[in-house]
């Protein structure tokens, strides 16, 4: 089965057909592939590419093994559909492969889960202290690459072995000369779960440009970028948001795990938004890596109605639940709330008490929380290369049915609380081939040509026609024509 690993692999393709292939190559005909797209029908583009890949395989004269299949990214069961997806297409790949069924690794699977087995059901304090275990500590490092924040020493040392009756082991023979060793452990502290670097910039400005009183605000953000940050024009400035710091200790409150708390998820449990063989904290986890504001997914509801407790509790979870998994259903005042922003995880274990979780199961179900991207309203000609403009709008909407309750954008939320002197991770995402021509621009102006009202990025000979320019002689200098392209402009 011939996979496609990247864009090259299909450029290729256009110069290897079955009448062009050298001998021993793999052709085309001989590929069996699957293509799953996901985006958001939000975007002009939605799924263009992956539908692209897909047809272009087949002209190819490969063989898919399954239909195209797609998740849109807005709806709030883009998971359970991937979910549905991949347990069809596994058994297929299976197939194919040739790969059967061991004795030895049903019993390692099966030790596996009785390992993650033991951290589910109990409290999370229990739970993370069962994780920690010296025994449990791998001895090789984790597969995701750790920031130099990441610290696990042991050290075998009489010294700091506590007596039996306070640390709870058994007591030990006189005669038993062996020590245990204490493993002291630091957490790592991570950004953002998307395992983007970033580096850490400062407020240098903060105000609000709309009146007092007004229900929508604006704030304008002056940012003194790090010098390893080159901004562009076109540019986008990558910013990792954090929850709210009163959400995140209510949040690991309801959780039964105290924020400054050290756990390790092992490799068995089904964990996405955080590292795994990495000493994690708490408050780190549901800060910059955990959304804990967005909309609930069905997982969530799912694992909420296995520990609800009250009948209650669980016939309200069943009517979310309906709701979720048919977007397009029929409207009702409580799909109006939930479309409105009305629940999220926290909202969800304050208004149904009877549903405990520890950590582990949360996170489980948990979704990351994505870095946002802004367009800067600042020029590195006018502003210089070390600062970046930002101008955010926040608009609280109150939930409909739900007094009291309002709903806003968290990441323009985290920034519209940021004041001077603020530090804020970011990250650079540069618009490499989408960048305006450097002729386009006149001297000492950041926009590009004017013509009839509107600013196009055309090409230096298009805006020469359109004023009647005379075309270049050989060797003419092209600066000789700027003076004109600036009357044009007036």
């Amino acid at each position: 089965m011939a996979v496609v690993r990247s864009v090259a692999d299909l450029a290729r393709a256009e110069h290897h057909r079955d009448d062009e292939a050298e001998p021993g190559e793999q052709t085309w005909q001989n590929c069996r592939y699957l293509v799953w797209g996901r985006g958001n029908t939000q975007w002009n583009a939605f799924l263009a590419f992956p539908r692209y890949v897909h047809k272009r395989l087949s002209d190819l004269g490969a063989t898919p093994l399954a239909e195209f299949a797609y998740g849109d990214v807005g709806s709030p069961v883009w998971g359970r559909v991937h979910a549905d997806w991949n347990t069809h297409v596994w058994p297929v790949l299976l197939q194919v492969g040739g790969a059967r069924p061991t004795k030895a690794a049903a019993a390692r699977l099966a030790a596996e889960k009785a390992a993650a087995g033991t951290l589910m059901g109990a409290d999370s304090t229990t739970a993370m202290h069962k994780s920690l275990r010296s025994d449990d500590i791998p001895d090789r490092p984790p597969r995701r690459p750790l920031s130099a924040s990441s610290v696990m020493r042991r050290v075998s040392s009489a010294a700091f072995r506590q007596p039996a009756s306070m640390s709870g082991d058994s007591p030990r023979t006189a005669g038993d000369s062996r020590t245990q060793p204490r493993v002291f452990l630091a957490p790592t502290i991570l950004t953002n779960a998307a395992g983007l670097a970033t580096a850490e910039a400062r407020v240098l400005l903060s105000r609000e440009l709309q009146p007092a009183g007004s229900r929508k605000r604006t704030r304008h953000l002056e940012i003194s970028l790090p010098p390893s940050i080159a901004y562009r024009v076109g540019d986008h400035l990558g910013v990792c948001p954090k929850n709210d710091e009163e959400q995140v200790e209510r949040l690991a409150g309801r959780l039964g795990a105290a924020v400054g708390g050290n756990f390790m998820v092992p490799s068995t449990l089904n964990v996405r938004v955080v590292p795994k063989g990495a000493v994690l904290q708490v408050r780190n986890v549901l800060t910059p890596l955990t959304d804990i504001t967005g909309r609930p997914t069905v997982p969530v509801i799912d694992l909420l109605l296995e520990k609800a407790a009250e009948p209650a509790d669980w016939s309200r979870l069943t009517e979310i639940r309906n709701i979720l998994q048919t977007p397009e259903g029929p409207g009702s005042p409580l799909r109006a709330a939930i479309d409105s922003g009305g629940y999220n995880v926290l909202r969800l274990l304050d208004d149904f008490r009877s549903c405990s979780l520890n950590i582990f199961e949360f996170l489980q179900v948990a979704q990351p929380l994505r870095p946002r991207y802004y367009s800067t309203s600042s020029s590195p000609r006018t502003h210089g290369d070390g600062v970046a403009h930002l101008v955010v709008g926040l608009e609280r909407m109150p939930v409909p049915g739900m007094s009291g309750r309002v709903f806003g954008g968290m990441s323009s939320h985290y920034l519209h609380v940021l004041r001077e002197g603020d530090r804020l991770n970011v990250f650079h995402d540069t618009a490499d081939g989408f960048h305006l021509q450097e002729d386009l621009y006149l001297p000492g102006r950041d926009r590009a040509v004017h013509h009839r009202g509107s600013t196009h990025s055309r090409s230096r000979r298009d805006v020469a026609r359109t004023i009647g320019l005379p075309r270049l002689r050989p060797g003419q200098d092209p600066r000789a024509r700027r003076p004109r392209l600036a009357a044009a402009r007036r």
